[in-house]
């Protein structure tokens, strides 16, 4: 019931006009300073309206200084209302979010009046869905800014819908112009909607506000408790998802693993990035030389010594060592040989052990036969 019940409260607020009213914005001229995948700004003016999808959203890049959207009314209007629809699953991007307005277009996005500045939560968590903010003067050009890094990827502009609503004008029985007010309802923000209960929810099944989210959506580790608030996953997300409840992936090319802490650009595949799987990062065509791991992030140990890495110059040094051996070892029995090292023996047993070569010396002046004999010894 309580979900039914938001969903006939939300349809009531995108109607906005039963009367007169009249979306200037729709379908105008939009642009943008970058553009994330295929998120590009003619998505903010569409009248679609997916605060579920962003790929139905406008999405600049990540990892900038600032992000700006802009349209073109291709007519002055004066203090209209500016409805802006943020993505509802997912909130971070919120706080910092500017309005700036203009006659003319210019360079400086942030070039005319500041309308608006949202401030809240970091986390956004008590910044309404649906804003509307009324900005005051004849103006033509409306911008969206942020400088604001509210997550790890930097200022980001995220939101599914740009409104603006001006007020009418009618010709009169006597050919007068006059002004019809247009016919707004109250903006139904978290902040004022009743929290819901366990009760309410069905424990383990529904979560979030009105019990608008699924428990059965989170991208848990392990089987968790489903808390009626957060839907919170003890023990943390799946790999290739984040968040409290583990429902936002990783991005598409840049992220990947538990948390989304994988960097895409610092893995070593074979053949660069192709491709970058938010669970896993593998590298389909293999690592790098000097590299291992399914994601190629792991540096082989210098000191690892196998068939594929020795190369003709080892073979060769290692050659010249062994020889250079054998002729140092060579040389060292000849000179033994010759008499040119002595060898001092200690007595054994109580025995005196013959000094060969002073024994060689003395019986060679006697007979030379027994030089042979020392040879033999020798």
């Amino acid at each position: 019931m309580t979900v039914l019940c938001g969903a006939v409260l939300l349809m009531a607020f995108v109607s906005l006009s039963a009367g007169k009213g009249q979306n200037i914005a729709l379908n105008k001229p939009a642009w943008m300073s970058t553009s994330w995948q295929n998120c590009t700004a003619s998505k903010a003016v569409d009248g679609v309206i997916n605060t579920k999808a962003w790929w139905m959203s406008v999405h600049t890049d990540v990892y900038q200084p600032s992000a700006w959207w802009k349209v073109d009314l291709q007519s002055e209007v004066r203090s209209p209302q500016v409805l802006i629809y943020f993505r509802s699953d997912y909130k971070l991007r919120r706080n910092g979010v500017q309005f700036y307005t203009s006659v003319t277009n210019s360079s400086d996005p942030k070039e005319g009046d500041l309308c608006y500045t949202v401030r809240g939560q970091q986390s956004g968590a008590d910044i309404p869905d649906v804003l509307n903010v009324t900005c005051p003067g004849a103006w033509r050009y409306l911008t969206v800014y942020t400088e604001t890094g509210n997550d790890k990827h930097g200022p980001i502009l995220d939101f599914a819908e740009i409104q603006v609503w001006k007020e009418n004008i009618e010709t009169s029985d006597d050919g007068q112009e006059t002004l019809s007010q247009t016919t707004t309802s109250v903006v139904l923000t978290p902040s004022v909607m009743p929290l819901t209960t366990e009760h309410e929810c069905g424990a383990g099944e529904w979560y979030g506000t009105n019990c608008m989210k699924s428990c059965a959506d989170r991208q848990c580790k392990r089987v968790s408790n489903c808390d009626v608030m957060q839907g919170r996953c003890d023990g943390g997300c799946m790999a290739g998802w984040y968040g409290t409840d583990c429902t936002q992936e990783c991005f598409q090319g840049l992220e990947y693993g538990a948390n989304c802490v994988g960097n895409c650009s610092s893995r070593m595949c074979e053949g660069g990035s192709v491709s970058c799987p938010r669970d896993t990062g593998r590298c389909e065509l293999g690592c790098q030389s000097g590299w291992t791991g399914e994601d190629c992030i792991k540096e082989l140990s210098t000191c690892t010594l196998s068939p594929n890495n020795i190369s003709v110059l080892d073979i060769i040094v290692g050659i010249m060592v062994g020889v250079l051996l054998m002729l140092v070892l060579g040389l060292y029995l000849r000179s033994l040989k010759n008499g040119k090292l002595h060898w001092n023996c200690r007595p054994v047993q109580g025995q005196e052990i013959i000094d060969v070569p002073k024994f060689a010396d003395v019986h060679a002046t006697k007979d030379t036969n027994n030089v042979n004999i020392i040879e033999d010894i020798l």
